[in-house]
């Protein structure tokens, strides 16, 4: 199930974080503390985002590196001083000894929280813009508690009231652990697209060419936009045409096409090739072919049985570089791999020495690859 927050236990998550990271400044770690750190991150996707957001604006994230795997006592070190004898895994001397790491704890969650709250107001009155560069990864916890997670070169428009939570995905990937509520619907728009979440998790990629959706966890309900009736929130029009529907909008009677996935199915199709959504664009995936599109989360590309054509454009939207197979042979090897999205040279080096394929940079935007010798048939 995913997860619930309040925006108590959205600020809660806040301050917890901001205690471990005011704790990891004062170097006083020990390997217990370390554990519960450890287990207090993998409790919750919640947890990993705001302590890596935190951790990046801190500037302590060796920590968070050399653990490696994306940490539980803040908590109850938080309420024991708010109230005394709240019970906590932590020695009972732990804060008598560290009174000045206690300070500046509290100090810095105090701060953080006020800085959260403000961000959490704002964004109910103000749409959000969250962008990532070529190359770049992004998680944000936004301000109902669901997480966000933005691939490379990608855009989203975050646009939150007391009714309901929008979101514009304007291009690239995204990731979205949606917070339970029944009360104010989750809606992403993406190209002439709508996927409309309750409580679950799903990834959305609109790219040139493709529109793919892919549900890890619950259900969505996907819609075609292009034939649902306008929105009045999303067009310039004046008060008397909104108290005087226009007869365009009075002729658009049919209903938008909906289509159901559930965890463990994706939908993939181009918008330039097929005019509408279909129940038979959906497919069921492996929980392995799940975690392998979305290795981009921990900064990876997995490859298996991957046509090189396709390995190239994959790799094109992490770099400026062109890549050109000259070879039509190769366009359709198939390749495999786990490499990093910040070190494609491994993965030319991969092709050399394992593929035989011999890769040349012309100059700084472009590279070149072709083969040493014959492919076997």
């Amino acid at each position: 199930m995913s997860e619930k927050l309040s925006s108590n236990q959205a600020n809660d998550i806040t301050a917890e974080a901001c205690a471990w990271i005011a704790q990891i400044e004062s170097e006083g770690m020990t390997s217990d503390d370390l554990a519960a750190f450890k287990e207090w991150i993998e409790r919750s996707a919640a947890h990993k985002a705001e302590i890596r957001r935190l951790a990046q604006l801190s500037g302590e994230i060796n920590i968070l590196t050399e653990m490696a795997s994306p940490l539980k006592d803040a908590a109850a070190r938080q309420r024991e001083l708010i109230n005394p004898g709240h019970s906590s895994r932590v020695s009972k001397n732990y804060w008598s000894k560290n009174y000045f790491t206690a300070g500046i704890a509290l100090a810095t969650v105090l701060f953080f929280s006020f800085i959260f709250i403000i961000q959490q107001n704002d964004s109910l009155t103000t749409p959000q813009l969250y962008t990532t560069a070529v190359g770049g990864h992004r998680e944000v916890i936004l301000s109902d508690g669901t997480l966000l997670a933005l691939n490379t070169d990608s855009e989203v428009e975050v646009d939150y009231n007391e009714n309901r939570r929008k979101v514009r995905l304007l291009k690239g990937e995204a990731f979205f652990q949606v917070a339970h509520n029944s009360n104010r619907p989750f809606i992403v728009y993406a190209g002439k697209n709508s996927v409309r979440a309750v409580g679950t998790a799903f990834a959305v990629s609109l790219l040139p060419q493709t529109f793919e959706l892919t549900v890890t966890e619950g259900k969505v309900e996907l819609s075609d936009t292009a034939k649902d009736k306008p929105i009045v929130s999303e067009q310039k029009v004046t008060k008397t045409a909104l108290l005087e529907p226009s007869k365009d909008s009075e002729q658009i009677t049919d209903e938008p096409e909906k289509i159901y996935l559930s965890a463990g199915e994706t939908l993939a199709y181009n918008p330039l090739d097929e005019k509408q959504i279909r129940t038979e664009q959906i497919k069921i995936v492996s929980e392995r072919e799940i975690r392998r599109q979305l290795s981009w989360q921990d900064g990876l590309l997995d490859f298996s049985e991957t046509p090189l054509i396709e390995v190239v454009e994959d790799l094109s939207r992490y770099t400026s570089l062109e890549i050109e197979i000259l070879d039509p042979e190769l366009r359709n090897m198939k390749f495999g791999g786990l490499f990093r999205t910040d070190e494609l040279q491994a993965l030319f080096d991969a092709l050399e020495t394992t593929f035989d394929i011999k890769v040349v940079k012309v100059n700084d935007k472009l590279v070149r690859l072709s083969r040493n010798s014959p492919i076997d048939s």
